[in-house]
């Protein structure tokens, strides 16, 4: 006589697949399904801090090229275009103007340059910056980055400020001498976004972000 043997339960329970249930369970790291903190992790705020910090410093750094020597030299940073600025050595073209007609040439160029211009994008670093050290939230943080990639995009396209302080007028103007910023304008353009980026990702409970 013949018995079927009745299946161990303990063996039916080590062949069942464990459900997402239990995977999250046993997990140690949880997927967050929830919407992102509004405030920032201990890792994202060191990762936002360092991106900004990079961007600034971008200020004094040469990146920005003129077709013709300017001052002696091709080569300059928002820091020596500032200085010569103050210091009246720039723009170079409009030292035989008349008093006047300098002053709304520095007016321009300080309209094109806050407005969506190059010190635009520094105070939107600086908004960065200052908000990952308060602890601000990420809409503040990301708002601020989106909109120096805007600045950066608008510089790009024609550097009209730094045209403005270094030559003093359109390439028209000066007889084709232009300058070339695109390396500067894509590095804060790149700095932005990763700031962006980092903020809006959704990241990984278990992980200190």
């Amino acid at each position: 006589m013949v018995y079927q043997l009745k299946p161990d339960p303990r063996d039916t329970a080590a062949r069942r697949l464990p459900g997402l249930r239990e995977l999250q369970q046993q997990s140690p790291i949880q997927i967050q399904n929830d919407k992102l903190p509004p405030k920032l992790g201990a890792r994202t705020r060191s990762m936002t801090m360092l991106m900004s910090v990079l961007g600034l410093a971008t200020f004094a750094v040469p990146l920005i090229t003129t077709s013709i020597p300017v001052a002696g030299r091709t080569q300059w940073s928002p820091l020596l275009i500032l200085e010569g600025l103050l210091g009246g050595s720039l723009p170079t073209a409009a030292a035989n103007l008349p008093p006047e007609a300098y002053h709304y040439v520095y007016e321009l160029i300080a309209i094109d340059t806050i407005l969506f211009g190059a010190m635009f994008a520094y105070g939107a670093l600086t908004v960065i910056l200052v908000s990952a050290l308060r602890q601000a939230t990420r809409f503040v943080i990301g708002a601020a980055a989106a909109f120096g990639m805007l600045a950066a995009l608008l510089e790009m396209r024609g550097y009209a400020d730094l045209q403005l302080a270094l030559l003093g007028g359109t390439p028209e103007q000066r007889g084709g001498a232009h300058v070339v910023g695109f390396t500067y304008c894509g590095v804060l353009f790149i700095v932005m976004l990763l700031v962006l980026l980092v903020v809006t990702i959704k990241e990984l409970e278990g992980i200190p972000s």
